[in-house]
């Protein structure tokens, strides 16, 4: 009977199949070993130097945060998430208000980023291609 719970003896043909993905596998291991390039992990994003600090910042809400202070200081209510509800609850302007200036706080750092990052290119360029007006 199937699926009565009790595991079946294994045919002759289930240790066939078993053989052939088993040989397949030996085979992929021994190619990857030939392959001649070291076992290197794949580069991760943390592993860019600087990287991690505009990732923070691109991740963080101070104003938000600031919110949950207050709400935190102000109710007894017995999670966080039911404190901060009861502060939006009474105060949705200011709820508001601290959701835009995130934003707005993330807006100004990719802008500062993106024109940091043009002017380095900028300058690069031009001392690259018009090195001639530097000279003269």
């Amino acid at each position: 009977m199937s699926g009565d719970g009790v595991a079946r003896e294994p045919t002759e043909e289930d240790l066939r199949e078993l053989r052939s993905i088993s040989a397949d596998a030996t085979e992929m291991e021994e190619s990857e070993k030939d392959s001649g390039r070291p076992d290197q992990p794949p580069v991760q994003a943390s592993d860019v130097p600087g990287l991690k600090v505009l990732q923070s910042l691109m991740k963080a809400t101070l104003f938000t945060d600031y919110f949950a202070y207050h709400a935190n200081l102000r109710y007894l209510d017995r999670t966080s998430q039911e404190r901060v509800a009861r502060l939006i609850a009474a105060h949705p302007l200011f709820y508001r208000i601290c959701r835009m200036a995130d934003l707005m706080a993330r807006g100004g750092m990719l802008a500062i980023i993106t024109l940091t990052l043009t002017a380095v290119a900028w300058g690069f360029v031009w001392k690259t291609f018009f090195a001639d007006y530097f000279n003269a």
